[in-house]
């Protein structure tokens, strides 16, 4: 069981909802959680799994899910259970189609947060939702998101991967960012240490500031003053020092261009910085 089913392992459990069973590889993990969460049931086996369920959540790695499915699926009594969830934040109710066929509602719920550790169980409280599935399973998961402190999103048919696509490029790439920052401040004789210490006002600032106004208001940085200079003379040094990070470095520069356009900064200016960067990576 990784990060994000232990987390809704004690999310339930703070609720005060009734968990019967945790199936994992891991038993050594799960009769721990188990014991913490008054959970009656660990085991490795997955025809272990009590009858009369009123919903099945699978949480595995995104390209384990339909293996699992089949196996469910193929258990007796089957149609006992009520409904059937998964947590992938990419793949919709579909990839649980061979429990569909055989007549049990099915669906996906994905909360909206960073998991980093199942060691350290991350709170759900406040955490989005992203619901899709049958209409039954849809409505049942509303109201369990709710009663662990979280806000459900019903999201558009066929909509999933562009929900997770957002997730990613909101969050993922974020450590990607800092990282290269830290590769430049390294080359200029700075610590990672103190490269942290340093970055971490600045991008923490950004960041708030972001939320607190909107993307273009809070655009700063050569870009939004439309200095063209300081763009030129970070192509040099990016070509001299880290010409890995030239082509990140334009791509995100001409997005910059797009928000600094709509902050009203000077567009001639800013189409001057525009050819710029496409010259890049020549």
């Amino acid at each position: 069981m990784g990060a994000v089913g232990s987390a809704l392992a004690h999310a339930l459990y703070r609720a005060g909802l009734h968990v019967t069973c945790l199936i994992d590889l891991d038993l050594s993990y799960i009769t721990s959680l188990a014991a913490s969460f008054k959970i009656e049931i660990a085991s490795t086996r997955i025809n272990e799994l009590p009858r009369d369920l009123d919903i099945v959540i699978i949480s595995v790695p995104d390209d384990k899910i339909i293996g699992v499915g089949n196996d469910l699926s193929q258990l007796s009594d089957f149609l006992k259970y009520r409904r059937c969830l998964h947590t992938s934040g990419v793949y919709d109710k579909s990839v649980l189609s061979s429990i569909s066929e055989k007549g049990i509602p099915v669906g996906s719920f994905h909360p909206l947060q960073t998991f980093p550790s199942r060691e350290v169980l991350t709170q759900l409280d406040d955490v989005y939702f992203a619901i899709e599935g049958d209409d039954s399973v849809v409505n049942t998961t509303r109201d369990l998101v709710t009663k662990i402190g979280g806000k459900p999103i019903v999201l558009p048919q066929g909509t999933k991967p562009l929900y997770h696509l957002a997730a990613v490029t909101s969050a993922n790439f974020i450590p990607v960012l800092q990282q290269a920052a830290l590769d430049l401040l390294s080359s200029a004789g700075i610590s990672e240490v103190d490269g942290l210490q340093m970055l971490r006002p600045l991008a923490t600032s950004s960041l708030q500031n972001c939320f607190a106004m909107n993307p273009a208001k809070s655009l700063t940085g050569p870009v939004a003053r439309g200095d063209f200079k300081t763009v030129e003379t970070h192509k040099a040094v990016l070509r001299q020092k880290h010409p890995e990070l030239l082509e990140l470095y334009a791509c995100l520069s001409n997005h910059a261009v797009d928000l600094a356009l709509k902050k009203g900064a000077d567009i001639e200016l800013l189409n001057k910085i525009r050819t710029l960067l496409k010259s890049m990576d020549k």
